[in-house]
């Protein structure tokens, strides 16, 4: 039986990369004119909330006169959190193929931080919704079926 035995646990293939393939948009095609495929690595929970943590500010709160907010004689904080930095961000380091850390693919489109990439490369509105969502689905973000969801909203 399993109940007190760790080496269930221990799977040697969790401490690998999954890189996952697939589909890839219209906008980039191969010369036999058939989209490219995307490949996206499985990020890790603690590298996405370090990424997330990343994107997040915490600041006093202050009043219209720039003065302390105090409530319950503690000063009160605010949080902000920058969601699409942190989404292009998670996106720029998942994908594998395109490389968003290729220092020709980022000359070419004139960035500096791999994180500006996902919205240059993917400047169509639907090819970067597109991309984003298929990293979010690949790394469990949603599921399938919230996207479809999703989708039949929007109809």
């Amino acid at each position: 039986m399993a109940n007190g035995n760790l080496k269930f646990f221990m799977l040697e293939e969790l401490k690998k990369d999954e890189i996952v393939e697939v589909p890839g948009t219209d906008t980039f095609k191969s010369e036999d004119g058939k989209p490219i495929p995307f490949k996206i690595r499985v990020l890790e929970t603690e590298e996405i909330n370090r990424i997330r943590n990343a994107y997040r500010t915490r600041k006093m709160a202050v009043d219209k006169k720039s003065k302390p907010i105090i409530a319950n004689g503690e000063v009160v904080f605010t949080t902000d959190y920058d969601a699409e930095g942190a989404n292009d961000k998670i996106m720029s380091e998942a994908f594998v193929f395109p490389d968003m850390h290729d220092k020709d693919l980022m000359a070419f489109y004139g960035c500096y931080d791999a994180a500006e990439m996902p919205r240059k490369l993917f400047r169509k509105p639907a090819d970067y919704t597109y991309a984003s969502r298929m990293v979010a689905q690949v790394l469990g973000l949603i599921d399938k079926d919230d996207d479809e969801l999703i989708d039949d909203a929007k109809n």
